[in-house]
């Protein structure tokens, strides 16, 4: 669907089934926040490191959005449902044209919020590289270096930042 979106040529499949390569699936339970407090953080803000995160919860909302505004938005997932978020590597691979949004999670309240999240992620030798036809002078110049997927999440772990390591990594 996304070779598609972006008219890309068959050949693309490939990477599409690389970057997302394997899962890694978590179950999260989110403390609730301490007396007299209404609100707590429970996850600092990042980006996701892999693919695609897909996160379904127990009903308890806390997902939080960072978007230019510079103000966070709650992010109301509906009962059954589920939200998907881009991570870091489908950003560089489509040159920014999607992108991996600075999120938190907050708790408040009186009842634990818990939440299932399925990671995707490429193998760690794959190299990221935005498709020639994702890149133009004009519009859409290169934003990111080509590189290993390991080397950039051996660098994330190395600097212990959260948000705007994919820039500082590989940023053109």
């Amino acid at each position: 669907m996304i070779i598609e979106g972006f008219g890309l040529p068959q050949q693309y499949n490939l990477d599409i089934e690389e970057l997302n390569n394997s899962n890694d699936s978590r179950m999260t339970r989110y403390l609730l926040p301490e007396q007299n407090k209404d609100l707590e953080i429970a996850l600092v803000p990042h980006t996701d490191k892999g693919t695609l995160s897909i996160i379904c919860h127990n009903e308890v909302q806390g997902l939080e959005i960072l978007p230019k505004t510079g103000e966070w938005v709650d992010v109301v997932i509906p009962p059954n449902g589920y939200i998907v978020l881009v991570g870091d590597m489908l950003k560089a691979w489509s040159n920014g044209r999607f992108v991996a949004p600075i999120h938190r999670v907050v708790t408040k309240g009186d009842k634990e919020r818990l939440a299932f999240i399925l990671f995707t992620v490429p193998k760690e030798d794959m190299t990221i590289k935005a498709p020639s036809e994702l890149v133009d002078d004009e519009n859409h110049p290169l934003r990111y270096r080509p590189f290993k997927y390991e080397d950039f999440i051996n660098f994330h772990y190395s600097t212990r930042t959260e948000k705007g390591v994919l820039e500082e990594f590989a940023g053109l």
